[in-house]
């Protein structure tokens, strides 16, 4: 599983590829939350278009909120949108999302296109006028 962070017109686009691999979570949460960028509130784009969850079940989603969990506080009000290309991503983030939404405050949709996900994520930002 591979990673990239960067920055994209005012938000933080991450792009995983590659098969699921539980051992590089913490090192993609890390990477996120000491990003120069970060605070409180962030919007995060995930392209998952190339990533391949097959090999994950619910244990190991339960395993990744708790990941998150133990950043609570850097992740209050955070806002994901995640677009996905197949239906099993699409599955398991949805469930992803659903604990997430138990365990942290952080908001999170799926989608299965980018502009979609762009729409979303910037949507209460241009309400607001920013």
């Amino acid at each position: 599983m591979k990673f990239t962070l960067s920055l994209n017109q005012g938000y933080l686009e991450l792009k995983i590829s590659g098969n699921y691999d539980s051992k590089k979570i913490v090192p993609l949460i890390n990477e996120l939350i000491s990003h120069e960028k970060w605070a409180e509130g962030s919007m995060v784009l995930i392209d998952e278009t190339e990533l391949n969850l097959e090999q994950l079940d619910y244990d190991g989603v339960d395993d990744i909120v708790s990941t998150f969990e133990k950043h609570k506080e850097k992740f209050k009000a955070t806002k994901f949108a995640i677009f996905v290309g197949r239906d099993i991503e699409y599955g398991i983030n949805r469930m992803w999302e659903s604990l997430s939404n138990e365990k942290t405050d952080i908001n999170a949709n799926v989608f299965r296109a980018r502009d979609k996900a762009i729409e979303w994520l910037l949507k209460n930002q241009l309400l607001m006028g920013k």
